[in-house]
């Protein structure tokens, strides 16, 4: 997952925890949520937007979504598994 603050890309990119590989079905009627974790303790920096490449079982699907609003990020982000509902 990279972040980017009003058209530019920042310098953090976020690592993960959980269990990445755990299926959810997405799209029209069925939503879709992560959990964004960010250090209280580290220098924080605004971003407007997430992006980030899904993947299947049988690899990455193509082409790249972003969830866009106000967060900060910094060093040390981890972004937790894709679970159902919003």
């Amino acid at each position: 997952m990279r972040f980017s603050d009003r058209g530019s890309q920042t310098r953090i990119t976020a690592g993960h925890y959980g269990d990445q590989r755990a299926a959810v079905t997405f799209g029209p009627g069925h939503p879709v949520h992560f959990d964004i974790q960010v250090p209280n303790a580290a220098r924080q920096v605004s971003a407007d937007e997430a992006s980030f490449t899904l993947r299947a079982p049988d690899g990455q699907i193509p082409g790249t979504s972003f969830a866009e609003g106000g967060l900060k990020v910094a060093t040390g982000t981890l972004v937790g598994p894709m679970q159902q509902g919003a």
